[in-house]
């Protein structure tokens, strides 16, 4: 998954891309999957993971059928939507682009991975700067918690924490040149599809899949 900050950085730059109106809800809706802190996360499956033979892929064109018309409508789930297009093209850069999909699920690849997200987060910091997040209106009465019960007034203040964080000259997996590298692939992909549900078309959330297990 892309870091917190990785996601609401590339919200910040579609809503501005796309002139969302309400940019707190929107952005809300774009770390919302992520936004349940306690239990076992394994029990909701938030982020419409599907398993298909040997291949893996967060599957955002069952979650449009599903949410059509709010996804239209509404920047909540416009932003969730987005946020499982973005944990896509994220999966894409990580394991092919930079070929690492050979050290997926080694606990020591993923240590450094979140040690590099945690010293990113200055410098996405940095570029985006602090903005307080605050939780929609009547948001426990929002069909999307029937997914899961969503936690998202602790998850935002869980994430401030994140502004605090220091930064590295070491960079294990991704430095922040990389970092922008997928920033800009990710914009891209997530513009191409709201191009797609734009022109009322189904989208295809195979073409980000990955191999799965990964072939050593």
């Amino acid at each position: 998954m892309a870091s917190r900050l990785m996601h609401l950085y590339v919200g910040k730059l579609l809503a501005e891309k796309l002139d969302i109106k309400d940019k707190n809800r929107f952005l809300c809706g774009v770390i919302l999957p992520d936004a349940y802190l306690s239990g076992n996360k394994a029990d909701y499956n938030t982020h419409y993971v599907h398993l298909s033979n040997d291949h893996k892929t967060m599957d955002f064109g069952r979650f449009y059928a599903e949410y059509k018309e709010k996804i239209l409508t509404d920047e909540l789930y416009l932003g969730y939507y987005f946020h499982l297009v973005e944990d896509c093209a994220y999966r894409k850069f990580i394991y092919y682009t930079l070929d690492l999909l050979k050290l997926r699920g080694n606990k020591d690849f993923l240590d450094k991975l979140y040690a590099d997200f945690h010293s990113l987060n200055s410098y996405i910091y940095g570029k985006m700067g602090k903005f307080q997040l605050s939780v929609p209106e009547k948001f426990e009465d929002e069909e999307i918690n029937r997914l899961c019960p969503f936690q998202l007034s602790e998850f935002i203040e869980h994430m401030e924490k994140d502004y605090l964080d220091e930064a590295s000259s070491d960079h294990y997996y991704i430095s922040p040149k990389i970092c922008e590298e997928y920033f800009s692939r990710c914009l891209e992909a997530c513009l191409e599809e709201f191009e797609v549900i734009k022109a009322d078309k189904t989208p295809d959330p195979w073409k980000y899949c990955w191999r799965n297990p990964p072939v050593l």
